[in-house]
């Protein structure tokens, strides 16, 4: 009975998914160890994915504003609805959820820069540095875009000073 029950989940639940993003330093995607290479190559969903991701959670009219604020209400609608589709269609219906106006990602997706953020604020200084690979989305670039390049050096500048403070304070507990 213990075994028959123990298969019937596991092949109810199926393995568990694992999304891994780094945006600090060089910017990556990983899905269950491997490297996603195609999702990189379409920046607009890559770079609406990260945003996504950092942010955890975002209404649509913030996310049109950001990445086609040049467009009309409907074709920046179509485009956001065909950008959710990419990035399900590249990472599996798990990871980014919309409901209403809302969307989010799940909390399971592990993000470098919220990983090192919290390092910084629960005093790991030695992780926190760890962690930082470089600044935020190093070489990553959306030129069509002027709000999302405006986001990103908010975020770079934000992450480049709890660098300095992670460092400071991990020489400061060494020196103790």
């Amino acid at each position: 009975m213990y075994l028959r029950e123990s298969f019937t989940t596991r092949q109810i639940r199926g393995p568990r998914m694992t999304v891994r993003l780094t945006t600090l330093g060089h910017p990556s995607v990983s899905l269950n160890g491997e490297e996603l290479t195609s999702l990189p190559r379409k920046p607009v969903t890559f770079g609406f994915f990260v945003c996504l991701a950092v942010e955890r959670e975002a209404t649509r009219d913030h996310l049109v504003s950001v990445f086609w604020p040049e467009s009309s209400q409907e074709k920046a609608r179509h485009a956001l609805s065909q950008t959710l589709y990419e990035l399900r269609q590249a990472l599996g219906e798990d990871w980014v959820e919309s409901s209403g106006n809302t969307v989010r990602t799940t909390p399971s997706l592990w993000v470098d820069s919220r990983e090192f953020s919290e390092r910084v604020e629960s005093g790991k200084y030695r992780e926190a540095v760890d962690l930082y690979a470089g600044p935020f989305l190093a070489g990553f670039h959306l030129a069509p875009t002027h709000p999302f390049e405006e986001w990103v050096e908010r975020n770079r500048a934000r992450f480049a000073r709890r660098h300095r403070v992670a460092i400071d304070s991990f020489i400061a507990d060494c020196r103790e």
